[in-house]
């Protein structure tokens, strides 16, 4: 039984009429199924199912998560292509990954002859995953256990007690203005 708007008088402005809508009942699927359900839909996304660590199945809907991964290896992949013509520009330049995950981008960059990539990645599994992933590439890969989305924090925890988590995290990556 929806009421008919009343005509707006002229200039004045009418508030938009608040929807009685049911919500979905997809939305109110848990995380659980609806990832699930994902996965069956998408069954070339299978065999990256079991790399996944079980922590990021077990959110809860209203928790936000830490972190964002790629699993599509096609979509990193054109990532990648689109990228690598710039990296190969400069050869001298580091080429850093966050959220490595599963590091699909950083392994199509090194079999395309990137010398070096640096991986920040804070999630333990996934550190363990791309340790030995990256093994054969000795030397090519720099692995830290940190997010560099924190940088901020990083550094003021440094003046706190004069550490230098952010030279670390930022050895040899050369200083330039924002603009360049």
């Amino acid at each position: 039984s929806r009421r008919k708007p009343k005509p707006a008088e002229k200039g004045v402005r009418q508030e938009p009429e608040i929807s009685s809508k049911k919500i979905p009942a997809s939305a109110k699927k848990s995380h659980t199924l609806r990832l699930s359900n994902f996965f069956d839909n998408n069954p070339h996304l299978l065999p990256v199912k079991k790399h996944i660590p079980e922590k990021y199945f077990a959110l809860k809907r209203v928790t936000q998560p830490e972190n964002l991964y790629l699993i599509d290896e096609q979509v990193a992949k054109k990532a990648a292509a689109y990228i690598l013509p710039r990296i190969k520009q400069n050869e001298n330049q580091i080429v850093c990954e966050t959220n490595a995950g599963l590091g699909f981008i950083t392994s199509y960059l090194l079999e395309n002859g990137v010398k070096l990539v640096r991986l920040y990645e804070s999630c333990p599994d996934f550190k363990v995953y791309l340790k030995d992933l990256f093994r054969s590439y000795r030397g090519r890969v720099e692995l830290f256990t940190k997010d560099i989305f924190l940088l901020h924090r990083y550094d003021y925890i440094d003046k706190q007690d004069h550490g230098n988590r952010v030279e670390q995290l930022l050895k040899r990556v050369p200083k330039k203005n924002w603009m360049d």
